[in-house]
């Protein structure tokens, strides 16, 4: 798994993969799994991309979301 994410780290494009799986499993109503792929591309996106990027803010708002549908 740790050279999983050393991998992922270098490429944005995986940050929005994570994010697509996620909204599928949102889809579902499979919260807790779209809550590990948001997680990841969040990740992802803020070690590359820094805490302001558009794409990191959006990932963060995705998490807030399915943490409100989780209660």
């Amino acid at each position: 798994m740790l050279e999983e994410n050393k991998a992922e780290a270098k490429y944005p494009d995986i940050a929005v993969i994570c994010d697509n799986l996620g909204t599928i499993y949102i889809e579902q109503n499979r919260c807790d799994e779209a809550e590990n792929w948001y997680k990841r591309a969040f990740a992802i996106s803020r070690e590359i991309l820094g805490d302001k990027h558009k794409n990191t803010i959006h990932a963060w708002e995705r998490l807030k979301y399915v943490h409100q549908r989780k209660k």
